[in-house]
């Protein structure tokens, strides 16, 4: 992903962040990525210096603060996905389509089971598709 100079990392947050309606708290989106709050809180301040994401106080509870992507995460994010799905694609050529099912499920079950034996158990991830 070069091209539009986001790491991977903020590539998945941006796409969770897609997933929640373009914003969220950084405790809700750690839930749902496999990062440390900690690493989530780094990468969304770097996030914040590179125009990426808004980061605001909640009205309603003082001490919460709340992110929002911005136009340009937003506008980003198409051409970030298209060079993933390129890489992909090049990755898995003649790979016959029930093996890459088994991968992805293969991969999922292994996820899971990590989870399962973290000390944080509260995770809610965004499940895979294969298409």
């Amino acid at each position: 992903m070069k091209d539009t100079h986001l790491t991977t990392e903020k590539f998945a947050i941006i796409h969770e962040l897609l997933c929640l309606g373009g914003e969220s708290t950084p405790h809700n989106l750690a839930k749902r990525i496999v990062f440390e709050p900690h690493s989530i809180s780094a990468m969304l301040s770097r996030m914040e210096k590179d125009g990426l994401i808004t980061k605001t106080k909640d009205l309603k509870k003082k001490h919460m603060v709340r992110i929002k992507l911005t136009q340009k995460a937003i506008e980003l994010f198409p051409e970030a996905l298209n060079t993933s799905l390129e890489i992909f694609t090049d990755l898995m050529k003649g790979v016959p389509r029930e093996e890459k099912i088994r991968l992805t499920e293969s991969l999922t079950h292994i996820r899971n089971k990590a989870l399962t034996i973290s000390p944080k158990k509260d995770k809610k991830l965004t499940p895979f598709k294969y298409t």
